[in-house]
Parts: structure tokens; sequence; C-alpha cells
């Protein structure tokens, strides 16, 4: 399966969760190898609420993150400090994802 069927199901599938459990919008921002990155829209005091999913088999003991950015710096969360531990070239394309967007790219 490529990347861009497994994010295109990861998308309807977490659309049908969030349109039950709450009423953000959902976007992909990135996708690499075996990880994606959702916006799962903007919360309290500009706060940008993020998933990223790995797809494959990897050594991180997690396959999803949940993950606060507010423009300038992730919120400190248990999440980013796995990811920060494990893989912090992950955590690096996250964040370059997050301000291209943000950016408007």
């Amino acid at each position: 399966m490529t990347i861009e069927t497994f994010a295109a199901k990861e998308s309807t599938r977490l659309s049908a969760h969030i349109t039950l459990g709450r009423s953000m919008g959902k976007q992909i921002l990135a996708s690499a190898n075996e990880w994606v990155l959702f916006d799962t829209g903007k919360g309290a005091n500009g706060w940008r609420s993020l998933k990223l999913k790995l797809r494959g088999r990897g050594k991180i003991p997690k396959r999803n993150w949940w993950i606060g950015f507010n423009g300038e710096r992730f919120a400190r969360n248990h999440d980013l400090g796995v990811l920060a531990r494990h893989n912090p070239d992950v955590l690096a394309w996250v964040l370059a994802a997050v301000k291209n967007f943000e950016n408007g790219g």
C-alpha cells in the first residue's frame, strides 16, 4: 500500500471519528515514507492540534502521537518527549511541515 493510499484511508477513518467525536476539521499536512501528519484543527489560545501516525513497523514504542503547536513552539507532553527521544529527525520534519503549512505552503 502506498503512503497516498494509506493517507486517504486514514483520512476517511479520521473523518468518521471526528464527525462522531468532535467538530474539528482535519487535513493531511504532510507525508513521508511511513509517516503521516494530520492537522485536526486549532484549539484554545491559538494552539494547533496535530496527529502524527506511523504506518509501518518501527523501533518506536508508539504508532500515534498527539502534538500541540502554537506557531512558535510545541506543547510539552508525553508524546513529544517519546518522539524526541526515539526519533528526533521525525520531530524536525514535523516542525518544518507545520511551519510550511502556517506560512501558506
